[in-house]
């Protein structure tokens, strides 16, 4: 599956010279996704696709419905492998958000305080 985000070994944009905190720019790209995508990116952290890539690392992740059931991959290339691997993929999500500590809560999306 490794070969799925090849392409972007990297995040999309550039940080600054200056070191950028990890967490603020996943933050910044899960703040692109409409409420209820963020809430579930939120839930699920990690691609089910790849899963050694939080989502938001690699950009704004994408939305994908497998069999009935919405789930979060980090880019267009997992969108196609999990396509291709639906119980895989959505295996590895849920048990992404039941790793969670407050996973069976809901909860609203996280939102900017300004």
């Amino acid at each position: 599956m490794l070969a799925s985000c090849q392409r972007y070994p990297a995040p999309l944009s550039s940080p600054p010279a200056a070191a950028v905190d990890p967490e603020v720019v996943i933050k910044s790209y899960l703040g692109k996704l409409g409420d209820e995508d963020r809430l579930l990116a939120e839930q699920q952290r990690y691609c089910p696709v790849m899963p050694e890539i939080r989502l938001g690392q690699m950009g704004v992740p994408h939305k994908v419905v497998l069999k009935g059931v919405p789930l979060i991959v980090c880019c267009k290339n997992c969108v196609e492998m999990a396509q291709q691997d639906p119980d895989a993929a959505l295996s590895k999500a849920r048990e992404f958000k039941a790793s969670q500590p407050d996973a069976g809560k809901k909860r609203e999306p996280a939102t900017d305080a300004k």
